[in-house]
């Protein structure tokens, strides 16, 4: 990941914005777009979480080969 210093200005602006912000150049193009820490945190918890047990379970689930799955999708 890169990482950009701003100055003062544009760091108040962000700091000061609950929502996603757009960043634009003064020709009009859209240069990225700035997530703040706390909507990002808000999304990272929205995300359904596992137990060590489902986690567990997961692991001894016998999987399928590449082979298994292409022979069943031949069958549809």
């Amino acid at each position: 990941m890169t990482r950009l210093v701003v100055d003062a200005t544009l760091r108040d602006q962000l700091l000061n914005s609950s929502a996603t912000v757009e960043l634009w150049d003064d020709s009009g193009r859209l240069l990225g777009m700035f997530m703040p820490v706390s909507e990002r945190e808000a999304a990272l918890i929205a995300e359904p979480v596992s137990s060590e047990e489902e986690l567990l379970r997961r692991e001894q689930e016998k999987g399928y080969s590449i082979t298994e799955v292409l022979a069943n999708l031949e069958k549809l």
